[in-house]
């Protein structure tokens, strides 16, 4: 473990996602513990850090559809979640299970993409997440906009791209 006196007084919150962060994917149950995370959220901890749980098994709102879930199955899944974390003893986590994403210093979540700022930053990510979701080796380069759809409508440049996409897509 991290000796606890250093960078004491670090008061910022970290966010962590549950299923397949903390424990492994394991929908509807409850997953094993990843290697590492429980000692890794006792270090952030005595590192002076707050932890907070954040994932959509635990929000009032279904993730895909958008309809509101009953408080009873939330209050059921927050209970499991809280025993697990209890049971390895981080009852120091705070679960957050209010709509919208808590503020914090740090995400941690095993679908993250870092996203860096630099010039090319977002055609990196839209090259990664379609490697990464689709198995598909694309260059935004491929999917700039042709002579004619440049300089025009928004609807019609994502037409344009949106049609490259799928040529390219077809390709491979």
């Amino acid at each position: 473990m991290i000796d606890p006196r250093i960078l004491r007084g670090a008061h910022k919150s970290i966010v962590v996602d549950f299923d397949g962060t903390l424990v492994e994917s394991a929908w509807p149950d409850i997953g094993d513990w990843m290697p590492g995370a429980i000692e890794a959220m006792f270090n952030l901890h005595l590192l002076g850090f707050h932890i907070i749980l954040n994932s959509v098994r635990l929000l009032p709102i279904h993730y895909q559809t958008g309809t509101e879930l009953s408080p009873a199955f939330v209050m059921i899944e927050t209970q499991k979640v809280r025993a697990k974390l209890e049971e390895a003893g981080l009852g120091f986590i705070e679960i957050w299970n209010r709509a919208g994403k808590p503020p914090a210093a740090v995400y941690i979540d095993d679908r993250a993409e870092r996203y860096y700022g630099t010039a090319k930053a977002w055609d990196r990510l839209v090259e990664k997440i379609a490697y990464r979701e689709l198995k598909k080796v694309v260059t935004v380069d491929s999917f700039k906009l042709c002579d004619d759809c440049n300089g025009s409508s928004c609807e019609a440049a994502r037409r344009c791209i949106r049609d490259k996409f799928k040529n390219a897509h077809e390709a491979t």
